[in-house]
């Protein structure tokens, strides 16, 4: 007998829009679960520190929901 084929959910929910380590700007999401990566400019010396950008559909393995209390 065949099995019935298993239901996909349509909205995913380990996505960093409902992660707890992201934190949202006015036109981007950042990923606040390590510390910000640094970012030189060879040419102009110039050191940035920065949380890697995220869109709302990415997902990873640090993925944590948000908790509410």
């Amino acid at each position: 007998m065949a099995r019935k084929p298993k239901a996909e959910s349509a909205d995913r929910t380990e996505i960093c829009k409902n992660c707890k380590h992201s934190l949202f700007l006015r036109e981007s999401i950042e990923c606040r679960r390590y510390p910000p990566q640094v970012i030189y400019e060879g040419s102009t010396g110039f050191v940035e520190h920065r949380f890697p950008e995220t869109s709302a559909d990415s997902f990873c393995g640090e993925f944590a929901p948000i908790l509410t209390s």
